[in-house]
């Protein structure tokens, strides 16, 4: 099938334009091209602070007051490695990130940037992690004692994850 596109007014097959549950059609009003052409034009008169609220917004429908009470109330820590986080382009490592299910699009909590790679490498599966934290521990050389039983008991008496 085929669509003219509204900005430039050309014609093209539907695979070149996004597709829009609203639309009657189901596709976006303008084709992909146009769209990044739009995007970009509209990025360039917005500031990083406004293109992060509105990413906040679009991505996990959180308020930058929502995203900075979050912050707060982790004490300004990773939730999985608890290293302090910071905001912006030059924290690689402790960049806060949000981490949400990908199933549910309910965000979680905030992270660094590792630990939000790592989840997602782990394609958010506590099994997997739990394979990869025992088989660490085995190899660990540390005075301290292994956790492998509170983490095992800990998997065992989450009643308010999506783990199970």
């Amino acid at each position: 099938m085929k669509k003219v596109c509204t900005v430039c007014k050309l014609e093209k097959n539907f695979e070149e334009f996004y597709n829009r549950s609203g639309a009657k059609d189901g596709k976006a009003y303008r084709c992909k091209s146009c769209d990044v052409k739009a995007t970009m034009t509209s990025r360039k008169n917005k500031s990083k602070s406004q293109i992060k609220a509105d990413n906040l917004w679009n991505k996990y429908r959180m308020t930058e007051f929502e995203f900075h009470l979050r912050l707060e109330k982790q004490g300004g820590k990773c939730a999985c490695c608890e290293i302090n986080l910071y905001e912006g382009y030059n924290y690689a490592r402790n960049k806060v990130v949000v981490d949400h299910c990908h199933k549910t699009g309910k965000v979680r909590a905030l992270l660094c940037t590792m630990c939000n790679k790592g989840l997602g490498l782990f394609n958010d599966d506590p099994e997997i992690l739990y394979k990869a934290f025992r088989y660490l521990n085995k190899f660990k050389v540390s005075n301290k004692k292994s956790v492998d039983a509170d983490v095992n008991t800990m998997l065992n008496n989450d009643t308010n994850s999506d783990v199970h």
